[in-house]
């Protein structure tokens, strides 16, 4: 954590588990970028908040030792998912605006300038692999249906009108972010849809802006069965919300 005003301009929340190989390497050129724009005063204050869901590989004590006082681990002493992580991280965070990103860095923290600047209009910007010229290294043929086919889904049950859920670069204002992440159920991959399904119902603006991506096959996800966990989860956001929003709730 480094700050220079009593107020946080930016929280940085990343979930992880067992990245004890990859998220040293994001930790180092997120802070070079930090302490880049901290100099050129467009970034002057921000904490990095590390979400552990109970690795089982050292990732959190690693972290600690080597970025003691500058990144603040939360340890969770059981795995529940990467939506349960990511919302104990954003309630917990003191930002003004509030940044999600993936251990792996598969997204580099430049392209934050876009998100900032998306911002500026909306609510929440949310990065995007729309635009291919941008990727610079894709998905399998496999993990590239089977996101379309859950973009279809997401799509037809839940409105959510936008080409990339889950790409795991968000931005958004702190205040409208933590409010959302309040009410979000979902502790596995499907939160995105959920929250962006909540920020309609808010009807919060959201930004897709289309950002440089390089794909990790080193994935968390089993493509075989999470997909058919995803879609059970999509009916429970539209059912869930959809009913508890009918009732004033």
């Amino acid at each position: 954590m480094n700050y220079k005003n009593s107020a946080v301009l930016l929280s940085i929340v990343i979930p992880c588990f067992n990245e004890r190989e990859r998220l040293p390497k994001t930790l180092n050129k997120i802070l070079s970028y930090l302490n880049s724009s901290q100099e050129a005063s467009i970034i002057p204050s921000w904490e990095i908040i590390v979400v552990d869901s109970a690795s089982t590989d050292g990732t959190a004590s690693l972290i600690d030792y080597e970025f003691r006082e500058i990144v603040k681990v939360i340890k969770l002493k059981v795995k529940e998912g990467k939506g349960k992580s990511v919302k104990v991280g954003v309630l917990s965070s003191l930002g003004e605006n509030v940044l999600i990103c993936d251990a792996d860095g598969s997204t580099p923290i430049c392209e934050i300038s876009k998100l900032l600047l998306a911002l500026e209009k909306s609510s929440i910007a949310i990065g995007s692999r729309k635009d291919q010229s941008l990727l610079m290294k894709k998905q399998s043929v496999y993990r590239r249906f089977i996101g379309r086919v859950f973009n279809f889904l997401v799509r037809f049950i839940t409105g959510v009108n936008v080409f990339d859920t889950q790409c795991g670069f968000k931005l958004g204002k702190g205040s409208e972010l933590r409010n959302l992440f309040k009410k979000i159920q979902i502790k596995g991959f499907s939160y995105d849809v959920e929250l962006l399904f909540l920020a309609n119902i808010h009807k919060y603006k959201i930004s897709e802006v289309p950002v440089i991506w390089m794909n990790d096959e080193r994935s968390s996800i089993n493509l075989w069965l999470d997909p058919v966990v995803m879609f059970f989860e999509l009916l429970q956001i539209k059912f869930f919300h959809s009913f508890k929003f009918k009732n004033g709730n």
